[in-house]
């Protein structure tokens, strides 16, 4: 029984030749032998047919390459999740719990437990700005993790003649 997948990815200059290729998570085998070409379906939206079946397998990662499945060929990664249709990049991760609850976990959660690698661009860092130190140096701006000791993140800031804040660019 075959099933379509969807991913979105990053704009990319030629689109032609790319593949997906869906590994076990727990095994590293790879599912679909050869990958699954992927269609071009519109805007950032590509598609692929999957023959295998994945019933049993859990989640998968996905691996989108330029051809062949090296480390040179990858252009993006991802995750696609138990009886789900679209691979994201993040890992994912089952709540239980009403939606109360779950909210809560998040607002209420303490970031110092947090030991994993955070992703340039979460929530977790944007709120780090709001409540970790940060310092500008130049127009160097530093947000600092939960220790206010270790940087997270780096930024570049553009001031005004009166040293107002104009922007103030991610470097990632």
């Amino acid at each position: 029984m075959s099933e379509t997948l969807s991913v979105h990815l990053p704009i990319l200059a030629d689109s032609s030749s790319l593949i997906l290729y869906l590994h076990n998570s727990t095994t590293g085998a790879l599912l679909n032998t050869g990958g699954d070409a992927l269609a071009h379906i519109t805007g950032r939206l590509f598609n692929a047919v999957l023959e295998e079946d994945r019933s049993a397998l859990g989640h998968l990662y996905a691996v989108v390459c330029e051809g062949t499945e090296l480390p040179e060929n990858v252009v993006w990664d991802g995750w696609l999740q138990a009886g789900q249709t679209v691979i994201v990049s993040d890992y994912p991760v089952v709540a239980s719990g009403s939606p109360e609850e779950i909210a809560m976990s998040l607002l209420l959660l303490d970031w110092t437990t947090i030991v994993d690698i955070v992703p340039a661009r979460s929530a977790l860092n944007a709120f780090r700005h709001i409540r970790n130190r940060w310092e500008i140096i130049g127009t160097d701006k530093t947000v600092y993790k939960e220790d206010d000791l270790t940087p997270a993140y780096t930024t570049v800031v553009t001031a005004g003649p009166d040293g107002e804040i104009l922007a103030d660019r991610p470097n990632a």
